[in-house]
């Protein structure tokens, strides 16, 4: 049977300006020693006109479908 693990972490990075970035991370599992990394490139858009996000409220803590 397979065993799946996952990483959860929280990143903030000051922000240079628009343009095109890219992020890399690399991991070691303690225990098996193994090394994982990726690359993911995006890009940030040049801030104009009024922007509003929804932030989400909750009281309950749920365990994802996949654990």
């Amino acid at each position: 049977m397979a065993t799946r693990r996952y990483l959860n972490f929280d990143l903030l990075l000051e922000q240079e300006g628009e343009g095109r970035y890219q992020a890399r991370v690399a991991v070691r599992d303690r225990n098996s020693g193994r090394i994982g990394a990726v690359t993911h490139d995006f890009e940030v858009p040049a801030i104009s006109g009024f922007r509003i996000t929804t932030p989400i409220l909750t009281d309950t803590i749920e365990s994802p479908s996949f654990a």
